[in-house]
């Protein structure tokens, strides 16, 4: 499980600094296979597969794609 958050932690960073080059690429998450969309800080969504992870610009995006704003995170 440590092994899974590392690699998590690592894709979190990789996204932020990628998002220092492309400001505002994206600012919502979410899994192909799970309603929720997330703020990709959210723990939940550090727990979506990158081969599932979807990206959206927009809230109106991830929620025409299907996805339910998250429980927690509320974005």
């Amino acid at each position: 499980m440590l092994a899974r958050q590392k690699l998590a932690l690592l894709i979190v960073l990789a996204v932020l600094l990628a998002g220092l080059a492309h400001a505002q690429a994206y600012r919502y998450v979410a899994s192909k296979i799970r309603k929720p969309f997330h703020y990709p800080t959210c723990k939940w969504a550090l727990e979506i597969d990158p081969q599932n992870l979807q990206t959206f610009k927009t809230r109106d995006e991830a929620i025409a794609a299907g996805h339910r704003p998250c429980k927690v995170c509320d974005p």
